[in-house]
């Protein structure tokens, strides 16, 4: 179960089943059970300040070495803004127009959150979509081979969605 989560502005309405559905047919996948749970009870919108940040465990040293290098580093974290949703009547939270808008369906990755800076939390596609992935969009593998795409290097963070969401805390660089 996904604890309490704060917003400062919520979509309009809670997602049914039939948009769940709808969803999905769409994406051509089945999403998590904790993000079915997210949609029925928020739908998306934008993050209170009670949970704008994810701590990447330490464990996650994928995530460390990529975004910090050699840097001995700990507790850092990512920034979420924006949880997206899975109805359309909340376009700047809609799950689908970001997954179509900004690369999802080309590297195959559904978005799950944004922050201002472009980078998001994503599940795989490809995968049995239990892990959680961040995408930070200055973080690109560029092939040797000049016939080959960059792609985006997508670094876990998370187990599982539940956890991710159980995860969220204050901004530790914004308390009071």
């Amino acid at each position: 179960m996904i604890k309490q989560l704060f917003f400062t502005k919520l979509a309009p309405k809670v997602a049914t089943l039939q948009d769940m559905e709808v969803l999905e047919a769409k994406l051509g996948v089945k999403l998590p059970a904790a993000f079915h749970e997210f949609c029925f009870r928020w739908n998306g919108g934008y993050a209170g300040r009670e949970n704008e940040a994810y701590i990447v465990p330490q464990s996650y040293t994928e995530f460390y070495k990529n975004m910090y290098g050699d840097r001995k580093l700990e507790g850092a974290y990512v920034e979420v803004h924006f949880f997206l949703g899975a109805t359309e009547e909340f376009k700047q939270c809609n799950l689908l127009k970001e997954y179509l808008l900004y690369r999802g369906s080309k590297f195959r990755f559904i978005p799950i959150t944004n922050n201002l800076e472009g980078n998001q939390a994503v599940l795989l596609v490809d995968s049995p979509m239990k892990g959680v992935f961040w995408f930070d969009s200055d973080t690109w593998e560029r092939p040797e081979n000049d016939g080959q795409e960059a792609r985006p290097i997508l670094m876990p963070i998370a187990d599982d969605l539940e956890s991710f969401y159980n995860g969220l805390v204050a901004n530790p660089d914004n308390r009071d």
